[in-house]
């Protein structure tokens, strides 16, 4: 009896333990998620005030996402706002925004952004070497701007992106199978062009 006792409860740490494991490596936080100050409290309150939505993005921990949804108008002048709390904006969600090349200059210091979101934006190939500046990126959406093949071919992609959704962009099929060829790793969501 005693055995099948200790069995079961060895099974049931095991689980626990690869839970907890589980539950301390989110896939998109570093694991040092709790080392970041707290974000300037004047900046958040500056873009909060112009609809951004600023969420943390665990509990008990200073880094953000930054969603643009309700601010369709941000554009070049908003991306200052950024600046201060550049550290700490892991997730940056400008899709269907007016940024352009010139803002997007202004936001080349989040560099602890793990998730990019351009989608519907009038970005262009001039912003590919700032995208490449993004030393933690993850996941890459250039879905409908003016990226094309010889941009995406420029990008020299973070050591840990692993996905770029691009359809309906200047990118073309042969420009997907060449960047494969060049980072076989990273995986390109090209979508059905229509």
């Amino acid at each position: 009896v005693s055995t099948s006792q200790s069995v079961k409860a060895v099974s049931a740490n095991d689980t626990i333990r690869k839970f907890l494991s589980d539950a301390g490596k989110p896939s998109s936080a570093p694991a040092a998620l709790d080392t970041i100050a707290p974000a300037d409290a004047t900046s958040i309150a500056a873009l909060k005030k112009i609809n951004v939505a600023v969420v943390p993005l665990a509990t008990g921990t200073h880094f953000l996402e930054l969603n643009m949804v309700n601010v369709p108008s941000f554009g070049d002048k908003d991306a200052p706002l950024l600046q201060k709390i550049s550290p700490q904006v892991m997730w940056l969600i400008l899709a269907d925004t007016k940024i352009t090349d010139a803002g997007f200059e202004a936001l080349k210091s989040c560099t602890n952004t793990t998730r990019l979101n351009l989608k519907n934006t009038g970005i262009t190939n001039a912003s590919i070497s700032s995208i490449g500046q993004f030393k933690k990126l993850e996941y890459l959406n250039i879905v409908g701007t003016k990226i094309d093949d010889a941009g995406l071919l420029a990008l020299t992609p973070s050591t840990t992106l692993k996905k770029i959704f691009c359809w309906q962009s200047g990118i073309t099929t042969n420009g997907v199978m060449a960047f494969q060829k060049k980072y076989p790793n990273i995986d390109i969501d090209f979508g059905e062009k229509k």
